[in-house]
């Protein structure tokens, strides 16, 4: 299963799905052979979504350690389950992150939410918002690439309609706004983060 769509004029945003096949080793530990497994797979599905947009495998890298196609075209990858995510974008930095549905995003909520957010979060209780909130802010950190970056204490999100929408970010001592594109397939939650310019926030 294969989806790309086009956020923005300049940012798409492709997805692909498959289950896992079988990959026997019979010289590994049931419990290492599954995460290699699902390793391997993962790895292949995020070199299939390259290879499907023809982008090189061999991405470099700034100096903040964000992936890059050529000067000023920007690319993430993520990865969760048996699902791959990919967002290019020319012009503006940006970020995205895949999660599969799991009650340990709940438990762990905390630790990257401001109380505020948590609580926002877990008055839904189907537990949506908060996997929206975990992939907002593990996006939004990725477009940003500073390392040391708190998900808790610097990455903060504006709510609209109960899921998070736009983020504001405390890179050294400036804040940058990144908005937030949330959207769900089947049991993954997926969102990219794109950097706001100054004139974009003028005219809001």
């Amino acid at each position: 299963m294969y989806f790309k769509w086009h956020i923005l004029p300049s940012t798409s945003v492709s997805v692909i799905h498959a289950p896992l096949g079988m990959d026997r080793n019979d010289n590994l530990p049931f419990f290492l052979r599954d995460k290699l497994r699902l390793h391997r797979h993962q790895q292949q599905l995020k070199s299939l979504l390259l290879e499907k947009e023809n982008l090189p495998e061999t991405l470099r890298y700034d100096p903040h350690g964000r992936p890059y196609l050529t000067p000023g075209h920007h690319i993430s990858l993520s990865h969760s389950g048996e699902a791959a995510a990919m967002a290019v974008s020319a012009g503006a930095r940006t970020g995205i992150d895949i999660q599969e549905f799991s009650p340990k995003v709940l438990h762990v909520l905390p630790r990257i939410a401001s109380p505020q957010e948590t609580e926002t979060a877990l008055r839904d209780e189907t537990g949506q918002t908060a996997h929206y909130v975990w992939s907002a802010k593990e996006a939004v950190y990725k477009a940003a690439g500073i390392r040391g970056l708190s998900l808790r204490d610097d990455i903060r999100l504006d709510f609209y309609g109960g899921l998070p929408y736009r983020a504001r970010v405390n890179e050294n001592g400036r804040e940058i706004r990144y908005r937030l594109y949330p959207y769900r397939l089947n049991e993954y939650f997926l969102v990219t983060a794109v950097e706001e310019k100054p004139e974009e926030i003028r005219l809001r």
